[in-house]
C-alpha cells in the first residue's frame, strides 16, 4: 500500500462507506467485543449481522474492549508527514488513551513524524464528519497543525442526535440505567439523544412514535443556528436505510447542507443503535 502524506486512522466506531474513504483512505484499529462468550473483532472480516443477532439476544452484558496502542502504532507507519486519530469519546471507551500512548511511542519509532489524536467527544457520525473537516483541510493545502486546530474547533462546535427505536441494547452495555431503561420502554418513548458537548450521552427529546421521533429529530436539525451550507450532515443507520432517506428528505426541504451522506454503522456502533436506530452529525 502506498503511503500518504497525511493518514487518517479512526477505531471501528468511526463510520464510513467504500465512496467515502476513496477519498479519505481512511485506516481502522478495530476494537472487540464478547458476547455471551463470543468474541467479535471489528475489521473487515466480522460477519455484522450475526454479531448484531448475538448483541440483541445476548444474556450477559457484552464487554468491549478499546483498540491496543499497538494496533494504532502499526497503522503509523503508512504516513509519509502526519497521522490524525480520531476516538470514539473518552467518556465512553479507553480508545482516546490508548491512541494518546502509540502517539508517544511513535515520537521513538518514528522519529519526525506528526501525529494529532482528537477525542472527538462522540461516536459514529460525529467520528465521521471530523474525519471530512479533516480531508476539506487537506484538500485545501494546510499545514498540519492548521489542520489539526480546525478539527479540534469543528469539533467543539459540531452537533450529534442519535434516535432510537429500542433501549436494550442501551440497557445491556450499562449506557443507560435498568430502572430509567425499563421505564422508558413501558411508555414506549422513543428518545432522542445527544452529546452533552463533553462526550457524554444526555436526552434531547423524547417521542411517542418512532415516525413523530424522525420528524422531532428533523425539526431539532432545521432549527440549528450553524450555517449548514457550509457542513456536512452525515447520518448513520443501523438496517434502517428507509428511514435514513425519509429523514434526509426532511431535513433537505427545509435546511440546505453542503452535502448529505447515508452510511450503514460498523458493528461497533451498534452498541449504541441497535436495529432502527439513526445518528445525524453535522
Amino acid at each position: 500500500m502506498s503511503k500518504r502524506k497525511y493518514l487518517l486512522i479512526g477505531d471501528s466506531t468511526l463510520d464510513f462507506d467504500a465512496k467515502l474513504n476513496e477519498w479519505l483512505g481512511i485506516r481502522v484499529a478495530p476494537m472487540s467485543a464478547m458476547i455471551d462468550g463470543e468474541l467479535f473483532i471489528d475489521d473487515e472480516s466480522i460477519d455484522k449481522d450475526r454479531f448484531i443477532d448475538r448483541l440483541v439476544h445476548c444474556k450477559e452484558v457484552p464487554k468491549t474492549s478499546a483498540p491496543s496502542p499497538g494496533q494504532y502504532l502499526e497503522l503509523m507507519e503508512e504516513a509519509e508527514e502526519g497521522v490524525f486519530i480520531i476516538t470514539v469519546s473518552s467518556r465512553l471507551s479507553a480508545s482516546y488513551n490508548s491512541a494518546i500512548i502509540a502517539k508517544d511511542m511513535a515520537a521513538e519509532m518514528y522519529p519526525g513524524l506528526k501525529v494529532h489524536v482528537i477525542d472527538s467527544l462522540a461516536a459514529s457520525a460525529g467520528q465521521t464528519t471530523v474525519a471530512i473537516k479533516i480531508g476539506e483541510c487537506i484538500d485545501a493545502g494546510l499545514s498540519f497543525e492548521e489542520i489539526a486546530a480546525a478539527a479540534e474547533d469543528f469539533r467543539d462546535h459540531d452537533k450529534l442526535y442519535f434516535l432510537l427505536d429500542n433501549l436494550e441494547i442501551l440497557i445491556k452495555n450499562g449506557r443507560m440505567s435498568l430502572l430509567k431503561g425499563m421505564i422508558a420502554m413501558l411508555l414506549k418513548i422513543k428518545p432522542i439523544l445527544g452529546d452533552d458537548g463533553d462526550g457524554n450521552i444526555c436526552l434531547e427529546a423524547k417521542s411517542l412514535t418512532y415516525a413523530k421521533g424522525l420528524r422531532k429529530l428533523a425539526d431539532m436539525v432545521i432549527s440549528t443556528p450553524l450555517k449548514t451550507e457550509e457542513r456536512t450532515l452525515v447520518i448513520s443507520h443501523c438496517l434502517a436505510e428507509q428511514q435514513a432517506l425519509r429523514l434526509k428528505e426532511q431535513i433537505s426541504a427545509a435546511r440546505k447542507f453542503k452535502n448529505v451522506l447515508i452510511i450503514p454503522m460498523r458493528a461497533m456502533t451498534t452498541l449504541y443503535g441497535n436495529i432502527g436506530g439513526l445518528v445525524c452529525a453535522f
